[in-house]
């Protein structure tokens, strides 16, 4: 096997890729849990903007990945460590444009039953 092959690059840049699968879930419960133990809607509105960007995210990746490569711009573990970035800001963009109403749905659920929950645990030894 050459160090040049593109199989063997493809395996080691996954191997060093950040594993983030479960940080923004660890980040919504610790924002929604501030937000329901202070009652402060901004928050709460704030973490079901990020829950919907999160989902967005997940859904424009799911996307990119079903359009084959050309290789026209290369391909390379910085320009799929841009790709990603783009995707996770035109999440965001799309997320705070309101165009979904995910965020929306979840954040009127949500405040209508906050007296009713009681805070998610984020630490499941607890």
């Amino acid at each position: 096997m050459k160090v040049t092959d593109t199989k063997w690059m493809q395996n080691m840049t996954d191997l060093v890729k950040p594993d983030t699968a479960n940080k923004p879930s660890q980040d919504f419960a610790a924002i929604l849990n501030k937000a329901m133990e202070s009652k402060d809607d901004k928050r709460l509105y704030q973490a079901c903007q990020d829950m919907e960007s999160v989902l967005m995210s997940k859904v424009l990746q799911a996307m990119r990945q079903t359009i084959p490569k050309s290789g026209w711009l290369g391909d390379s573990f910085a320009m799929d460590t841009f790709e990603s970035m783009l995707f996770d800001e035109y999440a965001k963009l799309i997320s705070q444009s309101n165009t979904l109403g995910l965020a929306e749905i979840m954040y009127r659920q949500l405040k209508q039953n906050i007296a009713n929950i009681s805070p998610v645990q984020t630490d499941p030894e607890k």
